[in-house]
């Protein structure tokens, strides 16, 4: 629900930034243009994606199966497995529907886990799927970039170089800083899915405690100056121990708390039971 509220604060955002501006001919440019370079790489990501990262993709063998195991659990088919030769610890999950969709695993996760724990992360990742979290994530990014187009649209109506400058500054970084919270809801959302289709929500928390995906999928996102001082910055504002707001995940060890207060509620009320 809190990514839904969130999804939802964008659209109001872009409908009160078109009403600044007075230009609904400019919101629609907006939307459309953004929306059409937004589908084309959400229609077959679950393809190109891996592809882009250098994987192969694996039909046969452990992880494979137990894939094809939790897929069975979950009720849907079987996502493609993709691995990349990598020594981080990560994973990830991508595709328009059940059908089209793929999951990515580092050789760095496969030799770090135990399959309890490889469990929990491939659980975690099929939560993805199960909750469309890459169409969510793609329509909060088509409405931010839409929103961060409207500023330049003010200039050729009229709004004056003033307000539109304003604008630019404020409309943009709004929508950013709602698109990485979406995000962050996405990932425990998806924590809270993935620990109870596995029933181990205490092999997810370990496995997080070794592959750590705080500001960080594949490579580092914040590989430019102006990331990391954003990330810098939200750190020191919010403190150490809160999610910072200018990032895309958040904290491995809110995560993990999440989890074993999940853990200790299962053990409550189902104390002789492994299943959730």
């Amino acid at each position: 629900m809190d990514t839904v509220a969130r999804v939802i604060g964008l659209w109001l955002l872009l409908m009160a930034a078109g009403y600044v501006l007075g230009v609904p001919l400019g919101l629609i440019y907006g939307l459309i243009s953004t929306a059409i370079s937004k589908l084309l790489r959400f229609w077959n990501d679950h393809e190109l994606g891996p592809k882009k990262r250098g994987a192969r993709e694996v039909d046969e063998g452990s992880v494979a199966t137990l894939l094809h195991e939790l897929s069975q659990r979950a009720k849907i088919p079987t996502p493609r497995l993709y691995v990349i030769d990598s020594p981080y610890a990560n994973a990830s999950a991508t595709g328009r529907n059940y059908r089209h969709s793929s999951i990515c695993v580092t050789t760095g996760l496969l030799y770090g886990l135990g399959r309890d724990e490889l469990a929990g992360v491939l659980s975690h990742e099929l939560a993805h799927v199960l909750q469309r979290s890459t169409l969510t994530k793609t329509i909060a990014a088509t409405l931010s970039a839409a929103i961060s187009l409207l500023p330049f649209v003010g200039l050729f109506v009229g709004l004056g170089i003033d307000r539109s400058v304003l604008l630019l500054f404020i409309a943009p970084t709004a929508a950013f800083l709602i698109q990485l919270a979406i995000s962050r809801a996405s990932e425990y959302a998806a924590d809270e899915c993935g620990a109870r289709l596995s029933g181990r929500p205490d092999a997810l928390a370990s496995a997080l405690r070794i592959a750590s995906t705080d500001d960080a999928e594949f490579g580092d996102p914040a590989n430019n100056p102006i990331a990391k001082a954003l990330l810098t910055f939200g750190k020191r504002f919010v403190g150490p121990r809160r999610d910072n707001p200018f990032s895309a995940y958040p904290l491995p060890m809110n995560r993990i708390a999440a989890l074993e207060r999940l853990s200790r509620g299962r053990d409550t009320d189902n104390p002789a039971s492994g299943e959730l």
